[in-house]
């Protein structure tokens, strides 16, 4: 589900191509045309009124910036040749070029007719093809090189041409990635040209001596007579980052002057490769439809907003909850914008992507259990992506395990890694670049690397072998070299205390070596991360005070200041450089509750928001496009947001109020409350019962019944073994296969809710004491006497017969739409009365 809107005039097209005001339909209206006609129309280019323009240096006012890139001299800058290279030569080393052209004086509203590259070839004869990529971060002619640009390109080729054939101009069509350069929808740092490293292509720079040989940009456009089509819409509602309803909200926006109808579209991928929602409107608003927003099964997904072909962005996070999930995620931002995420999930470990958020799809193995500790991380060249975990297995050992791409996300073992789990419960980190995949993970020897090409067969390597490792991060700097942090863990001897360890850690640069750390010093679980500008920053905890601070190769590693920060989770990414330099940690305070840190100068001061939910911190990463991606584990599950902006059309659930009951010698009432605030037709039950007199008790690694099946316990833990039943405490919308008892989080008694999952039916049980984990539990597990299903609203009879006099009756009412259940319990004390009435309660004057 995505959003986006355009304003069109009352125009259609002549026969000569060209815009004629006046002559416009309303959709769906007798004798309109399509949705697509009316659009294609609107969009339509006119060759009246075309200005037609070379950007050339020497031919104009407007700049040209070019350079070489050479590999072999990564830090040499050529920005002053006269000649341009691609591909490679016997002197080996790869060449690439970088070219910028000067729009800033066309309008940012032309519509681009077309748009060709060119560049003077000098003599060749072989053939080979030359790509053209989109440049992602701004460069310099007189400073860029090899290892400053790094691969700040898009991988995929926005266009090609065939090089050879003698010498002379060689073309290619951008006129997509020009447009837009044009209306701001990427920022135009130019284009990097590159081929396959097998011969070598030249090409005059903007340095020849003849202005004709330089490079050139031929570029046309328009500006449309389209009543304000060029002109930012603005939503008015719903507010970024509100809750909606899937049915009942209303997106409005403020008018532009001049424009008859909108073009509307709604996604809930960033990218809008599909939109649910796309249509012309006359009008500023436009009211959602239930069975048009698809929320891919879950309660609540960002609705994203494009007005006019801009992103309506308001830099909020609208926290979306994959339902039944959570843990130790990991995600990853393909080059491509797409978003990956690993979530552990009661079947194991599940991959999903924002190219189908519906779809989930397990790759951890079934051999083995307890899947955890995983990390994700995308190729910057190739756009493959990668997971690496760690999986218990049924003899309590532990397995190494990988899946993604390269591997059709299956989960392949990996060799030699079984033994492992020797350095405590530390999990793997991926660095991939340009095809490669190293996996590594700390060991009682040192540092461990697993490195793969195919995703199936594994080199293992120890780069650094001096002392054992804890938890280890790796992270790639822009030029695809490896940046690593690694905690250590010394064995120390006090004559005062005896046997201890010590705990601290180093920086490793893959650039200087493995043999010695760039920087190390006391404290445990350390973060990295490396910026745009090749800063190595650094957040590590106190092992004794429990502060976490925070350093950068800026100070040398020499100067730590103390951050707001608890211990951060060092078993996925945690921190994130943009391209400003602004440092974002994704991590707890030091009260506990999930938060996103943030620093403008370097680590000295931080900024701070809540994450809903509050809960362990998971990981954060910035796109290519700048847009910061956030993944947390909430208590509904795991969390996925973004700063792009959006509301949240959500699948409301069911609302239940029940009055106080009435009594007389005859009957019990109770007057509800049943509505939906999405509209949906509402379907429940209404049951009377009553949780027994005696409790019961279960032991340690023992069972008891509810709804005919096992609920087995053990040490804190709750689960049905035949996965049948799912469990959530009172008050939650999380149902999960396994209930976790923690006594810090809750209150006794406890009202545990249970859901048979083929049959759809609900019972529940009370925790009435419990000192702790394995300590035994005292249950009262609810007990049925009626049950009448209703349609619409409640209107019934229970009889009260079946309940025993010493104990008082529960009313249990049921309302669901069929994707949510809410539920309320009603205690009735009884004086003998044989029936209770349930009828909706009617509205009071005025209402």
């Amino acid at each position: 589900m995505r959003t986006i809107v355009k304003a069109f005039s009352s125009a259609c097209v002549g026969a000569a191509g060209v815009l004629v005001a006046g002559c416009g339909v309303v959709p769906g209206a007798a004798g309109a045309e399509s949705t697509d006609d009316v659009e294609n129309a609107a969009q339509a280019l006119s060759t009246e009124g075309q200005v037609c323009i070379t950007v050339q240096r020497g031919a104009g006012p407007a700049s040209v910036a070019d350079a070489v890139l050479w590999q072999i001299a990564p830090s040499w800058n050529d920005g002053a040749n006269v000649t341009l290279s691609t591909g490679t030569s016997a002197a080996g080393g790869l060449r690439r070029s970088l070219l910028r052209f000067d729009l800033s004086t066309v309008p940012s509203n032309a519509r681009v007719v077309s748009a060709s590259l060119s560049l003077s070839q000098t003599y060749k004869t072989v053939d080979s093809a030359v790509r053209v990529h989109r440049v992602t971060s701004a460069w310099e002619e007189s400073t860029v090189t090899w290892a400053s640009f790094g691969a700040a390109f898009d991988p995929a080729a926005a266009a090609s041409f065939v090089s050879g054939g003698g010498s002379g101009f060689r073309s290619s069509e951008i006129t997509e990635l020009a447009q837009a350069w044009v209306s701001g929808g990427a920022e135009n740092h130019g284009v990097l040209i590159e081929e396959d490293p097998v011969q070598r292509t030249d090409f005059r720079s903007s340095e020849k001596a003849h202005v004709e040989d330089r490079p050139k940009l031929d570029l046309c456009y328009v500006i449309p007579d389209d009543g304000g089509a060029g002109s930012r819409v603005v939503v008015t509602s719903p507010a970024a980052g509100s809750e909606s309803s899937y049915r009942r909200s209303v997106i409005r926006w403020e008018p532009i002057a001049g424009a008859s109808s909108y073009h509307l579209e709604i996604d809930d991928d960033p990218s809008f490769r599909s939109p649910e929602i796309d249509a012309l409107v006359t009008g500023t608003s436009f009211a959602l439809d239930g069975r048009e927003l698809a929320l891919n099964g879950e309660r609540s997904w960002p609705a994203y907003v494009r007005i006019n072909g801009t992103r309506w962005n308001e830099g909020t996070f609208a926290p979306a909850t994959l339902s039944n999930t959570g843990g130790e995620d990991a995600l990853a931002v393909a080059p491509d914008g797409t978003v990956h995420l690993a979530i552990r999930g009661a079947s194991g470990i599940l991959h999903v992507s924002s190219e189908d958020w519906s779809r989930r799809t397990v790759i951890s193995s079934p051999e083995t259990f307890n899947p955890w500790t995983v990390d994700l991380e995308a190729d910057p060249i190739t756009g493959d992506v990668h997971a690496a975990w760690r999986e218990q297995s049924w003899d309590f050992g532990h397995e190494f395990f990988y899946s993604g791409t390269l591997s059709g996300w299956q989960p392949v073992r990996i060799p030699d890694a079984y033994a492992l789990h020797d350095i405590g419960w530390q999990g793997p980190s991926i660095a991939a670049y340009g095809g490669v995949v190293d996996i590594y993970h700390p060991s009682g020897s040192g540092l461990e690397r697993f490195r793969t090409q195919d995703g199936h067969g594994f080199a293992r390597s120890m780069p650094w072998s001096t002392r054992t490792t804890m938890a280890t991060e790796a992270v790639l700097a822009p030029d695809g070299r490896t940046v690593l942090v690694a905690g250590f863990q010394d064995y120390r001897y006090d004559p005062f205390y005896g046997g201890s360890y010590a705990f601290s850690f180093g920086v490793f640069d893959e650039a200087s070596g493995w043999e010695q750390p760039l920087a190390t010093g006391p404290g445990v679980f350390p973060s990295v991360a490396v910026g745009p500008d090749h800063v190595i920053h650094v957040i590590v905890s106190d092992e004794t005070s429990g502060e976490t601070r925070y350093s950068s190769s800026l100070r040398g590693f020499a100067r730590w200041t103390a951050t707001p920060l608890g211990s951060p989770n060092q078993d996925t990414r945690t921190m994130a450089v943009d391209a400003a330099g602004r440092v974002y940690v994704i991590g707890q305070s030091v009260t506990y509750e999930a938060r996103l840190f943030w620093s403008d100068d370097i680590g000295e001061t931080w900024s701070s928001r809540e994450l809903p939910g509050s809960a362990l911190p998971s990981d954060i990463e910035i796109g290519r496009d700048g847009v910061v991606h956030l993944l947390w584990s909430s208590g509904r599950g795991a969390t996925y947001a973004n700063s792009l902006g959006a509301f949240m059309a959500s699948d409301l659930a069911p609302e239940i109020a029940l009055g106080a009951p009435a009594y007389t010698d005859t009957e019990v009432s109770v007057m509800v409350e049943v509505g939906d605030p999405d509209e949906d037709e509402l379907t429940g039950e209404a049951t009377v019962g009553f949780y027994p007199q005696a409790t019961t008790t279960v032991t340690n690694d023992a069972a008891f019944d509810v709804l005919g099946l096992s609920v087995h316990y053990y040490g804190g833990q709750l689960h049905n073994p035949e996965m049948a039943l799912e469990l959530r405490t009172a008050g939650s919308d999380r149902w999960s296969e396994f209930l976790y008892l923690d006594p810090s989080q809750f209150s006794l008694p406890l009202l545990v809710e249970v859901r048979d999952r083929q049959q759809g039916t609900l019972s529940s049980f009370r925790i009435e004491a419990w000192d702790g984990y394995y300590a035994d539990l005292q249950v009262r597990v609810f007990e049925e006497a009626a049950r009448v299903t209703w349609t619409g609203q409640p209107t019934l009879s229970l009889p009260l017969a079946g309940v025993p006099s010493d104990v008082p009756a529960v009313l249990r009412l049921i309302a669901t739409d069929g994707t949510n259940m809410s539920f309320r319990e009603q205690i009735l004390e009884l004086t003998g009365q044989p029936t209770l009435l349930v009828a909706p309660r009617a509205p009071a004057a005025g209402e």
